[in-house]
């Protein structure tokens, strides 16, 4: 979506009919100025008005319909309009024009057409066609008051990263379509039960419903308890911070946030090593076999010894020779000379070629089973040494941890005691949460291997006729098509995930003025946003107010990204640098035109002027002034040129 332009009529304090063009293409950036009160932030939700029926946000809206508008009509109550035109550019690069349009006529009314060749077409299912351009629940996610995004920088906020990945990215569509197929089956099931009395298959399906119970049961049980987990974890990373402000202990937490981290990557590389152990134990399964191995090498090496392996004269030339009844000098060869017999005496005591040649392709086959074999017992050596040695890290790490702890305790400061206390107490719930967590997590698997199994069953009942048997394959049908729905959609938001962690990293560190000190961001598979500093130390609670809007502001525009496109929407800040000083005010100004399609900026004189000004004003392709009559109480939206306005 690019937007196009803007006209308001009566619209709040804008009296009389007013227009906005908004800047496209090489200078993308459309700038209003005005002071505060002079109609940014209505100006701003006229936009939001028109599209969705809402004011973006804003609460107690008040009366709509300009005052002085109001006064001048004798007769007829006039109306408020809104008008917004757009373009969209859809899947198969077809770009088409459409223009929005809402009255308080009919406020709840929302009139949309279609610019053609032929002329302009009004479109009869209009919120349907406007929630495929921009739906309505991923708007605010691109028309924003720049002093309110720091949401998705805060450490409680992570239900708000996840609902943002999946409204933008549309993975409801797919979560949808799998709860619906599994509903199909669940019907389908029962429609089966009913038709056929099968002992077995009854059982079947009874026992695959209790499996699908006990699944959705754990999965609330763990979801609970992730919930409780997340809720300990804030209350560690609060204490820390509070703890961090005692400046007599600042050394010891500082070290103890360190272990920490070591303590992590530790543990990290543990896992790392479990599970090459594992792969090293599924793939190496002949190690078993090794004493059966090493027995057949040493017989056929005994054979080849004796000379009995290779035989040294090949059986077929032997029996070439008796049937021509002439020995390779030439001379006969009677059938009944003692020159024959012998020759025959070979043939019994020699091996036949394709044995004697599978012999020797055994052999070489099994030392290199014996060579894989000694490999993989190194291996498997080398990780139990070096999970030997991370184990004892791991020790000395946790000791130095409680130590610090115990000194903590013992300090003599009674707020620090009960900080550090409250700390233990959200450490020990929370590892006990860790340890639900992941008993839940195996139960579920075990279910989930448990119903799949149950449903190969299902599809393999025999012995069922007409309707019966047509349920069955539908049944089987409407699993597999779930199951598959699950695989795409679990993928597909891990490695849109893993996109946009990238795209936060990379966006971050271009307008953060610290770059050296946050040297990471992270998105979880739970999706928790953290950043670490230059230690590796998690920094999310440290951050300011401003670089909390600053990681938002990157999680936005990653997002908007993250589908395949460079842009998929303009990028809407009302008081965009409200909270940030210089350097990141003038990186924003420097980065995001190029990071987005377009971009329209609800500014004040004092959030853009000096060298921040003079880095966009080459972006700058349409700037507007606001200016508020106080006799009247209206504004009057003024063209200015653009990238020139005051404070240039």
């Amino acid at each position: 979506m690019i937007l196009e332009r803007l006209r308001v009529k009566n619209f709040r304090q804008y009296y009389g009919e007013q227009t906005i063009e908004f800047a496209s293409g090489n200078r993308n950036v459309t700038v209003i100025n005005g002071n505060n009160g002079a109609g940014k932030t209505n100006l701003f939700s006229a936009i939001n008005w028109c599209l969705y029926g809402t004011f973006g946000g804003a609460t107690n809206f008040g009366e709509i319909i300009n005052k002085r508008a109001l006064l001048d009509s004798k007769v007829f109550k006039p109306e408020a309009e809104v008008e917004l035109k757009f373009r969209h550019t859809d899947a198969d690069d077809e770009s088409t024009s459409y223009v929005a349009f809402r009255s308080t006529h009919e406020p709840g009314e929302l009139r949309l057409s279609r610019i053609t060749r032929k002329g302009v077409e009004e479109i009869k299912n209009p919120t349907l066609v406007l929630n495929t351009i921009l739906p309505s629940n991923v708007r605010t996610y691109f028309f924003f008051d720049g002093e309110k995004i720091d949401d998705f920088a805060k450490l409680e906020h992570e239900s708000q990263v996840k609902d943002a990945v999946y409204s933008v990215l549309q993975l409801q569509v797919l979560e949808r379509g799998q709860q619906h197929l599994s509903a199909i089956g669940d019907e389908y099931e029962r429609d089966l039960k009913k038709m056929d009395h099968d002992e077995a298959l009854s059982r079947a399906i009874d026992l695959r419903q209790n499996k699908t119970e006990e699944k959705k049961q754990a999965e609330i049980e763990m979801e609970g308890s992730r919930k409780e987990l997340h809720s300990a974890q804030l209350v560690i990373r609060a204490v820390e911070v509070e703890l961090l402000k005692q400046l007599d202990i600042k050394t010891d937490v500082q070290r103890r946030k360190e272990c920490e981290k070591h303590k992590e990557d530790i543990e990290q590389e543990l896992d790392e090593i479990a599970k090459e152990m594992q792969a090293l134990g599924t793939s190496a399964y002949f190690i078993v076999g090794r004493d059966a191995v090493l027995k057949a090498i040493s017989i056929i090496d005994e054979k080849r010894n004796r000379g009995e392996i290779p035989s040294g004269i090949r059986e077929q030339f032997i029996r070439d020779l008796l049937e021509r009844l002439t020995c390779i000098c030439g001379r006969p060869l009677p059938s009944d000379s003692k020159e024959a017999e012998l020759l025959k005496g070979l043939i019994a005591h020699s091996l036949p070629s394709n044995l004697e040649n599978r012999l020797l392709e055994t052999g070489g086959q099994l030392r290199a089973i014996e060579t894989k074999i000694s490999s993989a017992l190194r291996a498997i050596t080398v990780q139990k040494k070096r999970k030997a040695k991370l184990d004892d890290d791991l020790n000395q790490v946790i000791r130095q941890s409680d130590e610090i702890s115990q000194r903590l305790l013992n300090k003599g400061i009674q707020e620090v005691e009960i900080l550090e206390s409250k700390r233990q107490s959200a450490q020990k719930k929370a590892a006990d949460l860790l340890i639900s967590i992941g008993r839940h997590e195996q139960t579920i698997k075990t279910l989930e291997k448990d119903i799949r199994d149950l449903d190969e069953e299902l599809k393999k009942v025999k012995g069922l006729q007409g309707q019966a048997k047509l349920t069955q394959g539908k049944l089987a049908l409407s699993r597999e098509a779930a199951q598959a729905i699950t695989e795409v959609y679990e993928l597909f938001g891990k490695i849109m995930r893993e996109k946009i962690e990238q795209g936060v990293q990379d966006i971050f560190s271009k307008l953060v003025w610290k770059s050296s000190q946050f040297t990471k961001v992270e998105l979880s598979d739970d999706f928790h946003l953290s950043v670490f500093d230059r230690w590796g130390a998690p920094a999310r609670p440290e951050l300011s107010a401003g670089e909390r809007q600053l990681l938002s502001l990157s999680f936005i525009v990653a997002l908007s990204r993250a589908n395949g496109s460079d842009s998929t929407a303009p990028m809407v800040m009302d008081t965009p640098f409200g909270r940030l000083d210089t350097i990141p005010r003038e990186n924003i100004c420097r980065q995001l035109p190029t990071l987005v399609d377009q971009f329209v900026l609800f500014v004040t004189g004092e959030e853009l002027h000096g060298e921040a000004r003079g880095i966009l004003a080459p972006k700058i392709g349409k700037e507007y002034r606001l200016d508020w009559d106080k006799s009247n109480g209206c504004t009057e939206i003024v063209e200015e040129q653009a990238g020139r306005a005051q404070g240039a």
